[in-house]
């Protein structure tokens, strides 16, 4: 049954809220129809989550709901072995307090309630049984916080359900939660491998058959659609994996209409149920894929959207955000928050360094390049302010190692492409062209001589830095002639900027002059 869900946010009833040290670890385990997982989560004071431990175990519960309408004894006990094994890495991680959660297929089975009880007595685990109405919420909430969107429309796609969620201003509203999920869909229709022309036809005209029944809206001028779940996932690292995509992480992952259009035609026009037949591809995920793929295909052409923006966050996230806090913080916190807490990870990183850098940059570049990209200048700022993280691995080599750290760890609120012009701006303040060959096909709306202008001004920040006496204050002016720039100042006295100034002469078309006193 389709049902409609316009409950306000406000009104959902959460997960028991509870008052949560933030020195003390926090499990989630989420019970889906597919597969469970377990994440072990340190929260930071800046509202930032660490994932210290993690697990993940394939159980395909839905094929049995679908089927009988309920688990066999084997299934229920396959579960409870797969939850004992989580209960015990929470224990090695000093979890004191777990939350578990169960979705569409122990709604749907008619013993659910027996593997509850069974886990309650003999793993003393209390699972809860959300509703729909819960996993749309912590679904949206924990799918948006971390990615730069403020309207659109977030779907969540799990094994047996999908739940699609309108979100203004970050905060969920109307929602519905339909039959759609990819193991569901996948059982019902695909037979053969790959699956037959007529098996596609009538598995997507039933997708939009109950699609046009839960009334969809279009998108709106200038909403986004945000996708959530492990085949959204699973789509976008088949993509990166065509593409030779320079970042590892999924979460932020931009797959277009068009090229979510060529991986379904892949999927369905060649056998995947064998190994290395689509590079990316899970292999826990090749009988449900299809389904899943079809599904989200259709989903993005009802609602109008050129794209989907990939959240690697999701329910277990939402569940933890609830607990901590009601309101999403705007991108800008979470971006600023996301620096705070990687830079604070590194003991070589000195905060005063760090605000004095960004400074000097940030002045440097509204002098010299005042019409830079909006994007350009927060990756200088960012440069800036992270250099530091380097250190920690070797001082010479600090710009190439925080590059590397930029672009394999996760920085919440950042979109690809921020995160592609900071690792290039720091790596090439160094080395010019430092890995702007290889990210280049990626940046190609921004001026790449800006993005070595801003290289070489962070080199220059970082320069003056060094030489500045310790407690003067950072003041300088910048004097741009017709032959040359002359940097004027006092407390850098001694200064020469060495290897810099034939790099500056070539960028800026004029000879780089350092005027200091002491």
């Amino acid at each position: 049954m389709i049902r409609r869900l316009r409950q306000a946010p406000n009104k959902v009833n959460h997960v028991r809220p509870i008052r949560h040290d933030f020195q003390d670890p926090l499990a989630i385990i989420d019970i889906g129809s597919n597969s469970a997982r377990l994440v072990v989560y340190q929260l930071e004071t800046t509202g930032q989550m660490r994932i210290l431990g993690s697990a993940r175990q394939a159980l395909r519960l839905v094929h049995e709901v679908d089927r009988d309408g309920r688990f066999s004894a084997e299934t229920i006990a396959r579960t409870l072995r797969t939850l004992a094994e989580f209960r015990s890495i929470t224990r090695a991680y000093g979890a004191r307090r777990i939350v578990a959660v169960a979705t569409a297929a122990m709604r749907d089975a008619q013993n659910g309630g027996d593997l509850s009880e069974r886990a309650r007595v003999e793993l003393g685990l209390r699972i809860e049984v959300i509703d729909s109405k819960k996993e749309a919420y912590y679904g949206c909430i924990g799918g948006i916080r971390a990615l730069p969107v403020h309207d659109g429309i977030a779907f969540d796609l799990g094994g047996g359900s999908v739940q699609i969620v309108e979100f203004r201003e970050r905060r969920p509203g109307a929602a519905c939660s339909l039959p759609l999920g990819s193991l569901r869909l996948s059982d019902a229709f695909i037979r053969h491998d790959p699956p037959s022309k007529h098996e596609v036809r009538a598995l997507r005209d039933y997708v939009q058959r109950t699609l046009n029944e839960a009334c969809l809206r279009r998108l709106t001028s200038g909403g986004v659609v945000v996708g959530i779940g492990g085949t959204m996932r699973n789509l976008a690292k088949v993509d990166a994996h065509l593409l030779a995509y320079p970042i590892a992480r999924i979460h932020g992952y931009t797959l277009s209409r068009k090229r979510l259009g060529e991986i379904v035609d892949l999927l369905c026009q060649n056998p995947i149920r064998s190994a290395g037949k689509v590079a990316g591809l899970s292999r826990d995920r090749e009988d449900s894929i299809v389904g899943g793929a079809i599904a989200i295909q259709t989903l993005v052409d009802t609602v109008g959207a050129r794209e989907i923006i990939v959240s690697g966050q999701g329910v277990r996230e939402g569940l933890v955000y609830s607990l901590v806090s009601e309101a999403l913080p705007s991108p800008d916190q979470v971006r600023e928050a996301a620096l705070i807490g990687l830079a604070g990870r590194f003991g070589a990183w000195n905060a005063e360094w760090a605000e004095r850098r960004r400074a000097i940059g940030l002045k440097l570049l509204d002098s010299l390049v005042p019409r830079a990209h909006a994007d350009i200048r927060m990756a200088l700022e960012q440069g800036a302010f992270l250099l530091d993280i380097g250190r920690n691995i070797d001082f010479f080599d600090r710009f190439k190692h925080a590059a590397s750290m930029v672009i394999n760890t996760e920085l919440d609120g950042f979109t690809h492409r921020n995160i592609l012009l900071l690792s290039t701006i720091i790596g090439n303040a160094h080395d010019e062209d430092a890995g702007l060959h290889v990210l280049a096909p990626f940046l190609n709306d921004v001026d790449h001589g800006d993005i070595k202008r801003a290289a070489i001004l962070l080199r220059i920040a970082d320069d003056m830095l060094q030489h500045w006496s310790k407690g003067a204050p950072a003041v300088f002016e910048c004097h741009v002639g017709r032959e040359e720039i002359k940097i004027v100042g006092q407390g850098f006295d001694g200064w020469i900027p060495h290897g810099i100034g034939s790099k500056f002469e070539r960028l800026f078309d004029r000879r780089l002059i350092v005027d200091s006193a002491a």
